[in-house]
């Protein structure tokens, strides 16, 4: 949390308050300067911080300039800025006080300071509910809050972020932590947020215990019945994702701390699974239990369900730990965990067993390569190389590459033969978009490659944006299985858990699957890449056929996901539409040619998500003569 209130102007400091209350970083200028930054660069565009805060300054050959910047890194905002002020000798005054609930003093809240109207540092309350900030001379006016982040992730307490690239010693206390927990950093959850006529007083939280009686993950999203008050978001930390709270349970059961009120509870498992719905009422100190039963929605013998695209902490833009990013992959049902992390090749491995994950969540080691001109690749499954920066990951910014040709080049030459290339969002901001890509068209050869092996028809539960190049190249002699992915980057984010893909790796058990499992699957593109359902396809998706083979389709789905109709393409175009959830089509073209269904719906997967459902199968490649495929189009001119 931070109190930027946007815009460019010159400031003495800059600082944010990790969300848990555990850390504060902070950067200042030293007396007689300040800082030239956008505040909320510091943790998102790590450059900036680098290069950042100083004023711009013209300089003429063989002429230099410095500027000096102070760091700080402090329990909370209020010793940073007090430590800044007395840095840069400007005069502040003492400010201090006692944040207090019906149950006793309040441990872990924070107390926003405001000086002339305008927020200038936040405190945060020791045990005995007492805090103390220095600030500068004018009006003071004080504000306590005590929410918490509104997520709760299922972990011993005091079980803080870990990192892959800890030296050992760091890494077995945060492994040990994972198991046996350790001393908690307060946090006041559930307690609300001060009133102007009692700024320091808060509520007596109630608590949610949830349990779904099988051991199993699982999520938790508690929604408002009454409109949540509006609240400034310069002082009050937001809601997560519009609930009033949100958990993720690991091994069956979690309590969640939420102001007391009138809630309406959903537990899911992802697509999956059946859901849970239910109403509760929590007075202050109360407590309520639900008890959710989330069978099994139908079988799926020899799949599993991946998400090939997803990030956290080891990402610059990635807003949760690893722990998390696990935690929550296994709560919407996935299987599979990729973690392409971007230019970091992240381990996520050991820590499943600490986490009790190792029987429902495989984990992928990956990485996603980020040159930005040439858009973005993942390459998995890779190894990683403890003793190399990032784990072994190419630094391309080090060793710019002159195509995108010499970008797989410096892979191969890194990682091996046998890893699989993947390119992402094709069309926004990947390597069609770099390409200058149209149907049959390339326009910048320098930054296209055809040693791709996987792409992207799904990402974040969009597929219009991205289907289309993926049956352009196939129409053109490529050999490219679809995926669908999350593209996380936080809990909540990329419709994690119903943007994925199905796997063929004969077997359902994500604790009996292997990396070469996976990879054969989506080499031979026996993959259903889904928004909500699974597709039951015979023969498997990725075969070459020859005419007259018959391809059964039948649609498998919670309650909650309705697929309305199939949907038959042949090279692209829809050629037969059959309503419902199966179907049964012969394939017999006139000449070479590839097919594919779609399965959609009209319904919104409610209470889960306003997306409807979406899936694909295929390509299924059918030879008419038995001399071998003909692609339908020509070949990409790659000439100019």
């Amino acid at each position: 949390m931070g109190l930027d209130p946007g815009g460019n102007e010159p400031r003495s400091w800059a600082a944010y308050q990790g969300d848990l209350n555990d850390v504060a970083l902070g950067v200042s200028a030293p007396a007689g300067t300040d800082l030239a930054l956008n505040g909320a660069e510091i943790l998102t565009e790590l450059a900036s911080m680098v290069v950042g805060f100083g004023p711009t300054v013209t300089l003429a050959p063989g002429e230099s300039t410095s500027w000096t910047r102070l760091w700080g890194v402090a329990p909370d905002l209020a010793t940073l800025s007090a430590a800044f002020a007395e840095a840069r000798d400007e005069p502040t005054q003492a400010v201090e006080g006692q944040v207090t609930a019906p149950d006793g003093p309040v441990a872990g809240a924070r107390v926003v300071i405001d000086v002339d109207g305008a927020p200038y540092t936040i405190a945060v309350t020791d045990p005995d509910g007492r805090f103390a900030a220095a600030v500068p001379p004018g009006e003071v006016a004080l504000l306590a809050e005590g929410r918490g982040t509104g997520r709760s992730v299922d972990l011993p307490p005091g079980a803080a972020a870990g990192s892959a690239y800890a030296a050992a010693p760091v890494q077995a206390r945060f492994l040990a932590a994972l198991t046996d927990g350790a001393v908690p950093v307060p946090l006041a959850e559930g307690r609300g947020v001060g009133t102007p006529e009692a700024p320091l007083s808060l509520q007596t939280p109630a608590t949610l215990a949830v349990d779904s009686g099988d051991g199993l993950p699982f999520t938790v999203r508690v929604r408002f019945v009454d409109p949540d008050p509006p609240q400034d978001p310069l002082r009050v930390t937001p809601r997560p994702d519009g609930l009033a709270a949100a958990a993720w349970a690991r091994d069956g059961a979690v309590e969640v701390p939420v102001e007391p009120g009138t809630y309406d509870v959903l537990v899911h498992r992802g697509p999956r699974y059946e859901l849970h719905e239910e109403r509760v009422t929590l007075a202050p100190g109360a407590r309520a239990e639900v008890h959710a039963d989330l069978p099994p929605a139908f079988a799926h013998p020899g799949w599993v369900l991946g998400d090939p695209h997803s990030h956290a902490s080891p990402s610059s833009d990635g807003a949760l730990p690893m722990e998390d990013r696990l935690v929550v992959t296994g709560a919407v049902g996935v299987q599979v965990h990729f973690g392409t992390d971007h230019d970091h090749v992240a381990d996520y491995r050991p820590l499943l067993a600490p986490l009790g994950l190792q029987d429902v969540v495989h984990s992928v080691v990956a990485d996603e390569v980020s040159p930005p001109v040439r858009g973005h690749f993942n390459v998995y499954p890779v190894e990683p190389v403890p003793e190399a920066s990032n784990h072994g990951a190419w630094l391309w910014w080090d060793d710019i590459p002159e195509s995108t040709e010499a970008v797989v080049d410096r892979l191969r030459a890194r990682h091996g033969d046998d890893f699989l290339l993947q390119t992402n969002h094709p069309t926004d901001n990947g390597m069609a978009a770099a390409a200058g890509w149209s149907p049959g068209e390339v326009s910048r050869p320098d930054k296209w490659t055809s040693r791709f092996q996987v792409a992207e028809v799904l990402n974040s539960g969009d597929w219009t944006s991205f289907l289309p190049f993926w049956e352009d190249v196939i129409s053109r002699g490529m050999t490219v299985t679809p995926v669908g992915v999350s593209d996380s980057h936080s809990h909540f984010g990329g419709h994690v858990g119903w943007s994925a893909t199905w796997l063929h790796v004969d077997t359902d058990d994500a604790a009996a699957v292997s990396d070469d499992a996976i990879a054969a699957a989506i080499r031979t593109g026996t993959v259903v890449p889904m928004r909500g359902p699974f597709l039951d396809v015979s023969p498997l998706p990725g075969a070459t056929v020859p005419p007259g083979t018959a391809v059964d389709v039948t649609v498998r789905s919670a309650s909650w996901v309705r697929v309305d109709r199939l949907h038959l393409l042949r090279d692209g175009v829809e050629v037969e539409v059959v309503d419902g959830t199966t179907g049964h089509f012969v394939l017999e073209p006139d000449a070479d040619a590839w097919y594919a269904v779609v399965a959609d719906g009209d319904t919104p997967m409610q209470p889960v998500t306003n997306d409807t459902p979406w899936a694909l199968a295929g390509p299924w490649r059918v030879d008419v003569g038995g001399d071998g495929w003909t692609p339908p189009l020509p070949p990409f001119d790659l000439s100019r």
